[in-house]
């Protein structure tokens, strides 16, 4: 950092975490009495992958959500997001060297871009991206492209991660912490309003519906 002069809002983490679309719990509910109760869905698998990415004096940036699919048809048409989030697609949902050069192109370099101009840097100043060792970070078209907009990254080594990268001490629990709460709410206040109704209880977890919520 001091040999490129590289200051603390361009010293850069990113990591990605895979989200269950269904967060369930190992518990679940019943009529009173019961000495059976079946437990639903809990290998389910339907996961998106989301990348946060935060620098080292607090300023945290748009995050990328990456779904499983072929095409951008698997990304919901009306995102409760906000605009500058990415929303990518990759054929298994996790990273690839694509979905990584996207990530650094729209959400890493714009950024880049703004702090640059705000503190009067020259156009090439260098930024330090902190990745860890998995594959897509190190393939060559992504360093590649890296190395031209004059992005310096530096490897976490393998089994350090819950030491030594930062989005792995508490923005990835945060993350999933809340979205398991906020999923228990939406599913709790289905069941009261089904329960108020007399209705039959029914919930409809299909991937085109929790893509809605989500």
């Amino acid at each position: 950092m001091a040999e490129f002069k590289i200051p603390p809002n361009l010293l850069i983490n990113m990591d990605e975490s895979g989200l269950n679309f269904l967060p369930v719990h190992k518990r679940t509910y019943d009529k009173k009495g019961s000495t059976s109760v079946l437990l639903k869905f809990c290998d389910d698998k339907r996961q998106v992958t989301i990348g946060v990415s935060g620098t080292s004096n607090g300023i945290v940036l748009p995050p990328q959500i990456i779904f499983k699919g072929k095409t951008r048809r698997v990304i919901p048409k009306d995102p409760i997001v906000p605009e500058n989030w990415l929303l990518s697609f990759t054929y298994n949902h996790w990273s690839t060297e694509e979905s990584m050069i996207e990530w650094m192109e729209k959400i890493l370099l714009p950024y880049k871009r703004t702090v640059i101009q705000e503190n009067n840097l020259k156009e090439d100043h260098k930024c330090l991206l902190l990745l860890d060792v998995y594959w897509s970070h190190r393939e060559i078209s992504f360093r590649k492209y890296a190395d031209e907009n004059n992005v310096i990254i530096c490897y976490i080594p393998a089994n350090y991660t819950w030491w030594l990268q930062p989005m792995d001490q508490q923005p990835n629990r945060f993350i999933k912490k809340t979205i398991k709460e906020e999923f228990e709410k939406w599913h709790i206040g289905i069941l009261v309003d089904q329960l108020q109704s007399g209705k039959d209880i029914e919930i409809n977890f299909s991937l085109l519906e929790l893509k809605k919520i989500y």
